[in-house]
């Protein structure tokens, strides 16, 4: 079964057969949220974007391994465990090199439809832990 937008899809129905046929053959993966620091925040703390990182991490560890135990509750263990079953052990992944090819994509067409001056490289953008 797969689960989008709340809905349960059979694994051959076209919708989901589709859905796990661009997902197999493509890396980029929807981004699941991105959280920004003012740049005087972060001279002010250096390490302030490490330790959020750090502690978002270690936040959700107990989440992942409650959904590999099979004790995770909440209303999105159904899609997490069906989107482990195509990309993982981890649905929701953080980090920028976990991410890259979600972002590059994102990067090039916010260029191609004019909402950002130039194309960046994901590292001017994003830190990397």
């Amino acid at each position: 079964m797969v689960i989008l937008h709340n809905k349960t899809y059979a694994p051959y129905s076209s919708r989901a057969g589709h859905i796990l046929n661009w997902v197999a053959t493509n890396p980029l993966s929807p981004i699941h949220g991105c959280l920004a620091i003012k740049e005087s925040a972060l001279a002010e703390n250096p390490d302030l974007a490490k330790n959020l990182y750090d502690a978002f991490v270690a936040a959700k560890a107990p989440y992942l391994e409650a959904l590999h135990n099979g004790t995770a509750t909440g209303k999105h263990v159904k899609a997490d465990l069906a989107h482990m079953q195509i990309v993982g052990d981890d649905p929701i992944p953080y980090g920028l090199e976990e991410n890259r090819a979600s972002i590059e994509a994102l990067v090039q067409y916010g260029h191609q439809q004019g909402l950002i001056p130039r194309s960046y490289k994901a590292e001017e953008m994003f830190l990397n832990f």
